[in-house]
């Protein structure tokens, strides 16, 4: 099926629905945790984790939650930026460059994601190549084109996610009382 999530073989789509909470599942090099009816907890033998937690009453929004072993402080650089507590750095290209973070989200979508991407199948560390394609047509909808109407500001309460995906799926806010 389409929604389905695997670990190797395990379908852990199917496993997630078929156990009792607390349940886990232990591979070769990481470890499953089902804590509740909505939460996972993915724990690898190298220290990190990922938490995802659907959040039911948000309309069904996914939260996730990467933690990273302390003893990479210092020594990352990515997508998620430069693990050190100096926000000025998390734009830092693969070749050095430093987009600074006041820069608009195009400018961010171009000059920094864009250099990130994989370029091809064999640079990818994914095991289902099979799958791979890079979606070269894909640009997102920009945060700094779009008009914000002061409904919606007044609705999702400043909060500029709630603004951003509320426009951007075309949905009115139904659940931003819940905020």
């Amino acid at each position: 099926a389409a929604h389905e999530t695997f670990l190797g073989e395990l379908n852990l789509t199917d496993w997630f629905f078929s156990v009792d909470n607390g349940a886990s599942y232990q591979g070769d090099l990481v470890e499953v945790i089902k804590t509740d009816v909505t939460t996972v907890n993915v724990i690898f033998q190298s220290g990190f984790g990922i938490t995802i937690h659907f959040l039911t009453e948000f309309g069904g929004v996914l939260d996730l939650l990467l933690m990273v072993p302390p003893r990479y402080n210092n020594n990352t650089v990515g997508l998620l930026g430069v693990m050190n507590n100096n926000p000025s750095d998390d734009l830092t290209t693969p070749d050095g460059r430093i987009i600074p973070i006041s820069s608009v989200d195009k400018q961010i979508f171009n000059d920094f994601g864009q250099e990130w991407h994989v370029a091809t199948v064999n640079d990818s560390i994914f095991f289902d190549k099979l799958h791979f394609s890079r979606r070269i047509s894909f640009v997102p909808v920009f945060k700094s084109e779009i008009k914000m109407p002061d409904d919606v500001k007044i609705a999702c309460h400043g909060d500029e996610s709630c603004i951003y995906d509320s426009l951007v799926t075309g949905a009115y806010i139904k659940f931003v009382d819940n905020f």
